[in-house]
């Protein structure tokens, strides 16, 4: 994350979207907690996708483009879903892990 006026780093930020991405999967069981999880990664994605550069802003881009169509279909395909966080939840992985980010 680059700029000056950032309330978040990007070890927060990143903490904070590998946290709803987990919690989302691991809320398929609830009724309503997983959209809510997903739609709150979603927002956090949208929000700092312009404020990032290279191989994040290409996931973060991704993830704000596809993850609303993704929940949506939950309740007609959930395991399709389920496939689908755990799919972004290896992807930010192997950001970090090549990143070498450290406190996530």
């Amino acid at each position: 994350m680059e700029g000056k006026d950032l309330a978040l780093t990007q070890v927060e930020a990143l903490e904070i979207l590998a946290y709803l991405l987990s919690s989302a999967h691991g809320a398929l069981s609830e009724e309503y907690g997983v959209y809510r999880l997903a739609s709150a990664a979603d927002r956090l994605a949208r929000l700092w996708m312009p404020h990032a550069n290279g191989e994040m802003k290409e996931f973060l881009n991704d993830l704000g483009t596809n993850m609303q169509s993704h929940a949506a279909n939950m309740s007609v395909d959930p395991e399709g879903f389920s496939t689908y966080l755990s799919e972004v939840i290896s992807a930010l992985a192997e950001i970090v892990k090549k990143q070498e980010i450290v406190g996530v």
